[in-house]
């Protein structure tokens, strides 16, 4: 098997790391399903997938075919002269058509008021509420950092969403494809130095279900 020289990370158990050899080189496997993600020399790329293909019927790399932008789960990695970068452009276009959003207002914030109206909502927007509430979680757990202290405190009507969540959700969804266009990148070069940090609204969310605790925000 391809993965029978590799090692499985501890904490993160879908990552698998081979070092490099006189004929091999290093080379990191992402396991997410059926999808796989890996970072090293082109070579060493090619030669994993061909023996991959041996043992199974696979598909081919989509980098083979599109130039140097990977699909990842909705997750677009690309590189170009100076900058690796990721976006989810073409999720979020998907995501406008299933939610019958494509042309929409534009929104330029992601939340605009606190969720005070509690009424109860149709079968319908309940369903579309489930689906677009799914979907904006994606965008918040992979690269949308800027969306996660809403997309939160949407999540807590989950399971009885009313009208003021549902309002605060089709926001956020205009907030979403009007941003479409935003990327993280890294420089290819040289050193980089990343910054990690958390926020608190310091009980700012007056709404009667968060009995005014602290929530996190984006980290």
């Amino acid at each position: 098997l391809p993965i029978s020289n590799f090692t499985r990370g501890m904490n993160q158990p879908s990552i698998f790391s081979r070092k490099a050899t006189s004929t091999h080189g290093a080379l990191t496997l992402v396991l997410w399903v059926d999808d796989c993600l890996l970072i090293g020399k082109r070579r060493d790329h090619l030669e994993f997938y061909r023996r991959l293909n041996l043992r199974f019927e696979t598909k081919p790399p989509k980098w083979l075919s599109t130039g140097s932008t990977l699909d990842h789960v909705g997750m677009y990695v690309y590189q170009c002269e100076n900058y690796t970068w990721l976006h989810m452009r073409p999720y979020i276009q998907n995501m406008a058509k299933i939610l019958a959003m494509e042309g929409c207002k534009p929104m330029y914030v992601p939340m605009t008021k606190n969720i005070t109206d509690f009424k109860q909502i149709s079968d319908v927007k309940k369903s579309w509420f489930q689906t677009a509430l799914g979907q904006t979680g994606w965008l918040a757990l992979t690269m949308r950092v800027d969306i996660a202290h809403t997309q939160s405190r949407i999540a807590q009507y989950t399971a009885s969403p009313n009208q003021g969540a549902y309002d605060a959700l089709v926001t956020l969804v205009r907030y979403v494809i009007t941003t479409q266009n935003l990327a993280i990148r890294q420089p290819l070069r040289g050193e980089t130095t990343w910054s990690f940090w958390s926020d608190s609204d310091f009980a700012g969310n007056p709404e009667p279900g968060n009995r005014r605790r602290s929530q996190m925000a984006e980290l």
